[in-house]
């Protein structure tokens, strides 16, 4: 992601996990092969390292949130007339403690706008922190 590489949490091969510009919540997380408008025309590679990537945002998140954190998982292939849209998956962390972020509130749920007390760009490097320590733990 040229420009954004502060948003950037992990990239595996062809594959980007990153925070989105605009995420609905501050762990909210966009898992995107570069180069693919539909999801079905992985090659194999590229399949392995979207699994991949998938599962390390999950453990990423669990040891950032906690175990029992619930996500909402999207898969978004292009629309058809979209030339420069690409295939990404969307993981959403449910979060129910009060105490770590803030909740969204009437604003939010009822005008799809949402407000953030927070940077992307601070929550990507707060994930990159966990994902070393996640890796050495891992590793060693």
């Amino acid at each position: 992601l040229p420009g954004h590489a502060k948003r950037v949490v992990l990239s595996r091969g062809e594959v980007v996990v990153f925070v989105p510009y605009a995420p609905r919540t501050p762990y909210e997380l966009i898992i995107q092969p570069t180069h693919t408008r539909y999801l079905w025309d992985l090659g194999s590679a590229q399949s392995v390292d979207l699994v991949y990537a998938l599962l390390l945002a999950l453990k990423l998140l669990d040891r950032t949130l906690g175990d029992e954190t619930v996500y909402t998982l999207t898969f978004h292939n292009s629309p058809k007339e979209a030339e420069d849209f690409h295939a990404h998956v969307e993981l959403i962390p449910v979060i129910t403690d009060r105490r770590r972020v803030r909740f969204s509130r009437g604003l939010e749920r009822s005008s799809g706008s949402y407000l953030l007390d927070t940077l992307p760009e601070d929550k990507a490097h707060e994930l990159r922190t966990n994902l070393e320590e996640l890796v050495r733990i891992n590793l060693s």
